[in-house]
C-alpha cells in the first residue's frame, strides 16, 4: 500500500475475471489509513491528445493560476508537503 492518508492511482485496465481482490481487506486497509484511491480506464491515446488540444485552447492566465507552486527536481519530497496555498504543485524536471 501507501503511507497514512496517501492517494495512489492506477491506470489502464484489466480483464475483471483475471483479478481477484478481497475487496473487504482492501477496503478496510483504506479506510484505516484515511488513504484514497483513484484511477482511470479506457483512455486512449486519443483522449490525451484531446486533453492536450484542449488545455492548449484554453485561457493562459486561468491555466496559470492553477500552478500554484513549482518546486525542482533535486527537492521533489518538498512537493509532497501541503502548503495552506496549495493548488496543483508542479515538479520541475529541468531544474
Amino acid at each position: 500500500m501507501h503511507a497514512a492518508s496517501g492517494t495512489s492511482a492506477a491506470t489502464g485496465s484489466l480483464d475483471p475475471a483475471s483479478i481477484d481482490v478481497q475487496l473487504d481487506a482492501l477496503t478496510r486497509q483504506l479506510v484505516v489509513r484515511n488513504a484514497a484511491l483513484v484511477g482511470t480506464v479506457n483512455a486512449a491515446k486519443r483522449h490525451y491528445a484531446d486533453a492536450v488540444d484542449i488545455l492548449q485552447r484554453a485561457d493562459r492566465a486561468w491555466l496559470e493560476r492553477l500552478i500554484t507552486r513549482t518546486v525542482p527536481l533535486s527537492e521533489w519530497p518538498g512537493a509532497l508537503v501541503r502548503e495552506p496555498d496549495d493548488i496543483k504543485v508542479v515538479v520541475d524536471l529541468r531544474a
